[in-house]
């Protein structure tokens, strides 16, 4: 019966390996993908958007020629927003497997999903109260460290209650629930001053003020954390506000901890063991 549990729980624990080893190549594949199939769906400049500009410049807006050409720009701008963001994420994936070999990198959407999977939260070390393998204790100190212009600083999450009288619907669509943003660029900088940024980026015109009323948090990714089960942590100090890995999901209990960092785009995996954490030999124990 022990035999079986433990076959079964080492199964598991290699199939969550596998998730965090495998999620860089296939978030690779898959913005590789995304960028051609963008290139083949943006459709080029027609006669019939020259002769809606032409239409428009004359003060024709209403027409359906130039009704018909707004939704095609509208379009080539979403792609060309997602084309670009797909390059990026690729050019980075590329850079960090030079610059990082021995660290896996993963968005945090992948993170979340990998954790809702099979039971797992993430939150700093300082809540870890289990032992930790010298083996891993070694890969963790040994960890290159991330250069300056990779490193994530704390980012900021504003939730709009209020919006600006007049803004515009497709603003509002922009900013419907929790909107972050992060970088040393917007430290010190109001969170209205950012958004409008945003709105810009965006390619919608529109420079009023975004929010009337809204709540403004800042959120701490510095430093190591670790994703675990629940029963691995200390939790009491920590916000489930703040996208630090809490999920309503059913509860597998494995000893499968993976120690990651925040980086640009994502995390990076520092160290993850299994099963050896419950080895006596191969713990590394803190005697009070």
């Amino acid at each position: 019966m022990f035999r079986n549990r433990e076959s079964k729980e080492r199964k598991i624990i290699q199939a969550i390996h596998d998730e965090f080893d495998s999620a860089q190549d296939r978030l690779l594949i898959q913005a590789r993908e995304i960028i051609e199939k963008s290139k083949v769906s943006i459709v080029k400049a027609t006669d019939t958007e020259n002769l809606a500009s032409r239409l428009t410049a004359v003060g024709f807006k209403s027409t359906p020629i130039v009704k018909k050409a707004e939704k095609t720009i509208t379009k080539n701008k979403e792609l060309t927003r997602i084309m670009v963001r797909s390059s990026e994420q690729a050019e980075l994936i590329e850079r960090y497997k030079m610059s990082y070999p021995f660290q896996k990198f993963l968005t945090e959407e992948e993170l979340d999903r990998i954790c809702t999977k099979y039971g797992l939260i993430h939150a700093p070390v300082e809540n870890y109260i289990k032992d930790i393998p010298i083996k891993n204790l070694m890969e963790i100190e040994a960890a290159k460290p991330l250069s300056h212009e990779d490193k994530l600083y704390d980012y900021t999450v504003v939730n709009i209650t209020k919006f600006w009288r007049g803004t515009p619907d497709s603003v509002k669509e922009m900013f419907k629930g929790d909107v972050r943003y992060e970088g040393s660029e917007t430290s010190g900088k109001p969170a209205e001053h950012v958004l409008q940024a945003m709105v810009q980026e965006r390619g919608i015109n529109y420079t009023g003020y975004v929010f009337h009323t809204a709540t403004v948090k800042v959120v701490n990714v510095q430093g190591l954390f670790i994703c675990a089960p629940p029963s691995h942590f200390d939790l009491k100090n920590l916000s489930k506000e703040t996208k630090l890995g809490f999920h309503k999901v059913t509860i597998t209990k494995v000893n499968d901890p993976i120690v990651y960092r925040y980086c640009k785009g994502g995390i990076q995996v520092v160290s993850k063991w299994g099963l050896e954490a419950s080895d006596p030999g191969l713990l590394n124990e803190i005697e009070n």
